[in-house]
């Protein structure tokens, strides 16, 4: 089982400016694959790492922000070859993705929905099975779109986390307790407060605040100010820091779970 990311940018003028792409990861198993936050690029980036769409068995959309959603319908045809097999894939997303709420208008047109066997909104705590031994737990964020989910995916026998766009609360680290890999969103460096969002200390303050530590941590959704403060610097204070091995996610890069995982067991 792996991990394929696809885009590491996070943050408007990383976004507007394409200086990292903003396509999302993928989690490419055996029997099942789904692509996370497709934003600008997720169809160009996919095909040119030849993480081919229409294997994908689901789509999974935190929220309504462009950066996480803007290819969304694009995948959903992608995923149906145009809809000449429609009733395929299934697309787990936040309440405003799927059917809008409140200021935050839908961002799936009916006609892409039709195309999906499932379309399903999921709030904190909800899960979807999408079979016996693959299951999917919203978690909670606190965020701009306040229906923005992130997930702890159950499948292979690993436990993945992703926290999606949010900043620092209170129970936070129960959310990915038991998470064999969590996937942060960490759009500022050190100490560097965003109403809404993540910092590197944040990351610190969550791991740590966990009563298992996961075996590796991967750092995405990447903004200019984290950048700035140079990357490589960043990803050393967190993993000197939490005791916890740390990757930075970047275009390209694939990682084999179940061979880091025996790997990072034989460390403990």
């Amino acid at each position: 089982m792996e991990i394929v990311f696809l885009g590491n940018g996070g943050g408007r003028i990383v976004l507007d400016q394409q200086i990292l792409p903003t396509a999302g990861f993928r989690i490419n198993s055996k029997n099942f694959k789904m692509h996370v936050d497709p934003g600008p690029g997720a169809l160009v980036k996919s095909i040119e790492h030849k993480q081919t769409p229409w294997e994908l068995d689901a789509l999974f959309v935190s929220h309504c922000h462009i950066d996480h959603c803007n290819d969304a319908n694009m995948m959903i045809e992608s995923l149906n070859f145009g809809n000449f097999r429609g009733g395929r894939g299934t697309l787990i997303g936040a309440e405003s993705v799927v059917n809008g709420k409140g200021t935050f208008e839908k961002q799936l047109d009916d006609y892409f929905k039709n195309m999906l066997k499932l379309c399903k909104p999921l709030s904190a705590s909800q899960t979807h099975k999408f079979s016996d031994s693959i299951s999917i737990k919203a978690t909670k964020t606190v965020h701009e779109d306040p229906s923005d989910i992130g997930f702890v995916l159950s499948i292979e026998g690993l436990k993945i986390g992703y926290t999606s766009d949010t900043e620092y609360f209170q129970g936070i680290s129960e959310e990915y307790e038991g998470c064999d890999f969590l996937i942060f969103n960490c759009l500022r460096p050190d100490n560097d407060h965003l109403e809404f969002h993540f910092s590197s200390q944040d990351v610190i303050k969550t791991v740590n605040g966990m009563k298992t530590k996961p075996l590796a941590i991967f750092i995405t959704h990447l903004g200019m100010k984290f950048l700035n403060a140079g990357k490589e610097a960043q990803q050393k204070k967190i993993e000197e820091n939490t005791g916890v091995k740390t990757m930075l996610a970047s275009e390209g890069l694939k990682v084999d779970l179940h061979e880091l995982s025996s790997k990072q067991k034989k460390l403990v």
